[in-house]
């Protein structure tokens, strides 16, 4: 039996498709246990911002405040609580409004990658809390997330096959909810960034747009995994896409939908458990072998049953003949002596008569000791043939029990998950979310490496490095080759 592996993105508290996107923290490292929501943080009131910030940096709420535009870090405020006018001027409202929104104070270490509103557009504002007290802002020029016009002649799933056969990944398909344009704008965005070893591991694997969320899962959710007896899927659901206007992945001068992240992540659950789902199809492909072994054995038996059936059948037929020809054989010798007794020609007849007969009975006994004998060697063949099969059967099932014990052991322990594991901070993960489990940590380590490396370096140097070494990729294409 093989057991059922969920892997999900959470939505409520800090999953909120990553409402946290990335949690890093100053120096030592410290990770937030806390569980929050963007929308929580947003504040609308922009009037109010720009007086609300300079009460915290006069009170010390706010011990300094640093900003980092074109590649260049300065502080507009300092432990003086003075505040540089200059500089402060050329803040722009939404990152006043995003530094008065978010509570350093209870929330140290947060790191928040957050699209404000300005106008009809949004500006991307990464917002640092490097200690309670301390903010470090970077933001980039305004953008419109929500413009996911596709101007292709393609429908949605022409689109997605299309893809499905570019990447030479998927199959790519409808749920409950159908593919649009705008969530293959973000599939097509992951794909895009990704190598060939890792497309690779994602051939054959199910990529679902789906509404409602697996009866496997306890909570709601935006995106899961699924490896289980009816196979592996990555399934996609509406809330996704619900922070795509709020949130980013990425540098604010490059920001990225935050789906494509909710994608990745998922995609990395994949990779983590590639090795698994090789073994899944080689255990497919068993099962199939061991089932047509036993159904040739049943139909041996069923062979050799009959021809038993036959054989016996035969025998009888035999043996009724046998006794007919010994009674005829006796009625011979008996008119045989009647006619030395009589010397008439009544007996001669009789005499005569009786041995066309038994000649006839010879050879009817003849032929079907003939064919009696034939049944017997065919029912031996047959019988040895069963018995072949047998043992071919009982090998299977020993290669079906040693497949399914190594698909345990990888479910227990993935080979990616275990050298993942060594690495310093795995344990605790890049994010809030990551420190579910190791196989979260994995898979939002995963993420911000595809979207995110700066982030993944500042807070996971050695997760960065190991992926950027491309150690996962090595793991990935080892399975491949063993």
């Amino acid at each position: 039996m093989i057991r059922i592996l969920v892997l999900a993105t959470l939505l409520g508290g800090c999953a909120t498709t990553r409402p946290l996107t990335r949690s890093v923290a100053p120096s030592p490292p410290t990770y937030p246990g806390i569980s929050v929501s963007i929308k929580r943080f947003i504040g609308d009131d922009y009037r109010s911002a720009e007086a609300n910030v300079r009460k915290d940096i006069q009170r010390s709420r706010i011990r300094s405040l640093g900003v980092s535009a074109d590649g260049e870090e300065t502080a507009v405020a300092a432990a003086s609580r003075r505040v540089d006018r200059a500089l402060w001027a050329t803040l722009p409202p939404p990152v006043l409004l995003a530094v008065d929104s978010i509570p350093c104070a209870t929330n140290p270490g947060l790191e928040l990658d957050l699209l404000v509103g300005e106008g009809q557009k949004r500006r991307p504002v990464t917002l640092w809390c490097r200690t309670g007290h301390d903010v470090d802002v970077a933001w980039g020029e305004l953008v419109s997330p929500l413009d996911l016009a596709w101007d292709g002649p393609e429908s949605p799933a022409e689109r997605a096959t299309a893809l499905a056969e570019r990447f030479d990944v998927g199959p790519i398909l409808n749920g409950e909810r159908e593919w649009s344009h705008q969530a293959l704008n973000s599939l097509q965005a992951v794909l895009e960034a990704l190598p060939a070893a890792e497309l690779a591991a994602l051939r054959g694997l199910p990529l679902v747009r789906d509404v409602s969320p697996s009866k496997l899962l306890a909570a709601a959710h935006a995106a899961y995994y699924e490896q289980g007896e009816s196979g592996s899927r990555i399934v996609i659901l509406n809330e996704t896409f619900d922070h795509d206007g709020i949130a980013f992945v990425g540098s604010p001068t490059a920001p990225v939908r935050i789906s494509v992240a909710t994608m990745a992540h998922e995609i990395g659950h994949a990779l983590a458990r590639a090795s698994s789902r090789t073994v899944v199809a080689e255990l497919d492909d068993l099962d199939a072998e061991s089932l047509a072994i036993y159904t040739s054995q049943n139909d041996a038996h069923a062979a050799a049953e009959a021809l038993r059936k036959k054989a016996n059948r035969a025998i009888n037929t035999l043996n009724a003949r046998v006794d007919e020809r010994n009674a005829k054989a006796e009625a011979y010798n008996t008119a045989v002596e009647t006619y030395r007794s009589r010397r008439d020609r009544a007996s001669q007849r009789v005499v005569e008569s009786l041995s066309v007969e038994l000649e006839a009975l010879d050879a009817d006994v003849a032929g079907l000791r003939t064919r009696a004998e034939d049944l017997r060697r065919r029912q031996a063949h047959a019988g040895a043939e069963f018995e072949r099969l047998r043992d071919e059967v009982i090998a299977s099932n020993a290669t079906l029990e040693a497949k399914q014990a190594e698909l345990d052991a990888l479910l227990d322990a993935s080979p990616m998950l275990a050298a993942f594991s060594k690495l310093p901070g795995a344990g605790d993960g890049p994010t809030i979310y990551g420190r579910t489990s190791l196989e979260e940590s994995f898979a939002e380590a995963y993420a911000l490496h595809r979207f995110d490396p700066e982030a993944l370096e500042r807070v996971a140097p050695e997760m960065q490095a190991w992926f950027a070494a491309g150690e996962h990729l090595r793991l990935i294409e080892q399975r491949d080759t063993d």
